[in-house]
């Protein structure tokens, strides 16, 4: 939830975050996301909150090298190649697919 992450705020050097359950998660939650400044990896399922708003939140972490989204009905492929432009040292990918 997006209490959730500003609980964990402290942590300024997570370098890898998974989200199994993001179904709480909303767009202005991933706002939170830059008080990990050392954060490389996310991995975020069920986002069915989100939307292509929260995508230009992730555009961004300058710091992202690879993103793995599964399950968000909002966003488009046409989104995600938008974010690849934004963070092109960056691997982003919907694993919806493969689980």
């Amino acid at each position: 939830t997006d209490k959730s992450l500003s609980a964990l705020a402290g942590l300024r050097y997570l370098r890898k975050m998974v989200i199994e359950d993001g179904s709480a998660l909303t767009d202005d939650g991933l706002a939170q996301l830059h008080a990990y400044p050392c954060l490389r990896e996310l991995i975020l399922k069920d986002g069915r909150l989100l939307s292509p708003r929260g995508l230009n939140r992730l555009a961004e972490l300058k710091s992202l090298q690879l993103l793995y989204i599964a399950r968000w009905p909002r966003v488009t492929e046409g989104d995600l190649d938008r974010l690849r432009q934004a963070l092109p040292g960056c691997k982003i990918r919907d694993i919806t697919q493969d689980e």
